[in-house]
């Protein structure tokens, strides 16, 4: 495959080809998704008082869902907001934290 030759080329000969499988075909779907550009039919979409799916921004590498573009990006990703249980731990892990720092510093903050 021209992707495991590329990848000798640059000087690692002992490439497993089984193993990339999973990350190519990731790249692959990144690559349609890119190409599947609707910039310009989301805007007309738009200007005829057409209804546009919402869909999260950012960055695509971390969130591919916010490929292909041209559709009504919003910021806010639920999804990224810690639930109030993880809020609750991380207070709880902070906490200990600071008492054991002290405990460490003659009961002074470090």
């Amino acid at each position: 495959k021209p992707y495991t030759k590329a990848i000798i080329d640059a000087g690692f000969p002992n490439v497993q080809e089984e193993r990339l499988e999973g990350v190519m075909k990731y790249l692959e779907f990144c690559l349609k998704q890119v190409v599947a550009n609707n910039e310009l039919g989301g805007i007309m979409e738009l200007l005829n008082g057409e209804f546009l799916m919402p869909a999260p921004g950012g960055d695509p590498i971390r969130n591919p869902d916010v490929l292909p573009t041209g559709r009504n990006m919003h910021a806010l990703d639920p999804s990224a907001i810690p639930t109030q249980a993880a809020v609750e731990v991380a207070e709880d892990v902070t906490r200990k934290l600071l008492e054991k720092l002290m405990d460490e510093n003659g009961g002074q903050y470090p």
